[in-house]
This record gives structure tokens, sequence and C-alpha cells, in this order.
């Protein structure tokens, strides 16, 4: 929307909320996909992932819905 001149804006609340998984193949690691939980539950706990998000969607899509 930055890049070209539309004349649209986002209106209201959303009206899907999608929540992602990270699949990881039947026999990996478990150590490793321990590791991985845990880094993403750190990034969010220190609003990294929100930085991210506002970086690159110019909003914080990060919140869970209620």
């Amino acid at each position: 929307m930055e890049k070209q001149d539309y004349k649209i804006k986002l209106g209201g609340e959303a009206l899907v909320i999608e929540e992602n998984a990270y699949p990881f193949a039947k026999d990996a690691d478990e150590e490793l996909i321990s590791e991985v939980n845990e880094a993403i539950q750190e990034m969010l706990n220190d609003g990294t992932l929100a930085e991210i998000s506002e970086k690159n969607y110019k909003m914080d899509v990060t919140p869970k819905s209620e």
C-alpha cells in the first residue's frame, strides 16, 4: 500500500484470526524442537516478534485472540 497510491484502508477488526504452527519431521530431534519453541517464546516475550511484525506489516500481528 505504501508503494502505490491505492484508495483503500484497513477497516475495523480482523474477521479471521489465524495461528501458525512450525512443523517438524516425525523423527525430528526433540531437543531442537524444544529450543525452537523456547526461542519463539523469548522473542514473543521480549517484543522482538512485535518489532518484526511492525516492520513488515506496519502493525503488530502477534497478539493472541481471546
